[in-house]
């Protein structure tokens, strides 16, 4: 038999998968919302007639059984009175660093986090 890979390994080898960045955005989000609901008082119920659905699909939206769209976030952000951040794109670490970027371009900018300028070969005009 194989040896059974520990959560933490797995959770490192596909920290670069598609659907694995956008189910912990989803579940950042959803934990975002559900504290705020929960602070401010406000049920689901509530939370869905702001924002003019169907309870049943606000939980589905909270509770992570349904894609959370842009779309969705900026209805339920109205709903709330809030605003929404955009999604910021960093590097996790510096072996990613080292592999993503060239130094062929003279293009610079600043990497989230990283004091030096780096080049970036798809800032080209």
């Amino acid at each position: 038999m194989g040896q059974r890979k520990s959560l933490e390994q797995r959770l490192k080898e596909n920290r670069f998968n598609d659907m694995y960045i956008a189910s912990d955005l989803a579940l950042d989000f959803s934990v975002q919302v559900n504290d705020i609901l929960k602070v401010r008082g406000i049920t689901r119920k509530e939370l869905s007639e702001r924002m003019g659905c169907s309870r049943a699909y606000v939980t589905q939206i909270l509770d992570g059984h349904t894609n959370l769209t842009f779309k969705s976030m900026g209805k339920i952000a109205a709903a709330l009175q809030m605003d929404i951040k955009a999604p910021e794109l960093y590097l996790k670490d510096m072996e990613s660093f080292d592999s993503a970027f060239s130094a062929s371009s003279s293009d610079m900018a600043l990497i989230g986090g990283f004091a030096e300028p780096v080049q970036l070969p798809f800032l080209r005009a």
